[in-house]
């Protein structure tokens, strides 16, 4: 007879790669019994090692990660370990401020009235990208487009047509 593995009283609990990030922030763990370890890795090739100089963080213990570099550390992930029979991991949530997707440059008007805008993949959307132009200190929408999908790395050139000038005094 299959007594089965018997009662289970450790584990753990990896979560995804988060960001890329500009700054980190924070992180909070909710449960009991589950202690919560920060992760780091430079590129998409390195190892996931600790980060040094963060400490383990309890369930109710929040966790400043402010000094932590995005620059150094562009991606975290999160280690939780559960021990004992009660154990259990209730939510967590790690506060960062993501990278820009898109970088825009050399927006200028050309001699027929149209915009001209280079846009450039960051490296984190491939598609459903929008650019929305928008003027002046209200922010007011003048066009919005959808791009076409771009690789990571890649620039192009977009053309916005026949923009209304904007009423005098704007």
């Amino acid at each position: 007879r299959y007594e089965g593995l018997g009662r289970i009283t450790r584990g753990q609990l990896l979560s995804p790669a988060i960001g890329p990030a500009a700054a980190w922030q924070g992180l909070s763990v909710q449960g009991q019994g589950v202690d919560v370890e920060v992760e780091g890795r430079q590129d998409a090739g390195s190892v996931w090692q600790p980060v040094a100089g963060l400490q383990t963080v309890a369930a109710g213990q929040p966790l400043d990660l402010s000094g932590v570099e995005a620059g150094k550390y562009p991606y975290l992930r999160l280690r939780a370990r559960l021990q004992g029979a009660e154990a259990r991991l209730g939510e967590w949530a790690l506060d960062f401020t993501p990278r820009p997707s898109l970088g825009l440059a050399q927006a200028r008007l050309d001699s027929a009235g149209r915009v001209m805008v280079v846009v450039r993949n960051l490296g984190v959307v491939t598609t459903g990208a929008r650019l929305r132009l928008e003027q002046g200190e209200r922010r007011t929408r003048v066009r919005e487009l959808s791009l076409a999908p771009l690789q990571r790395g890649e620039a192009r050139t977009v053309q916005v047509d026949s923009l209304a000038a904007p009423p005098p005094g704007r």
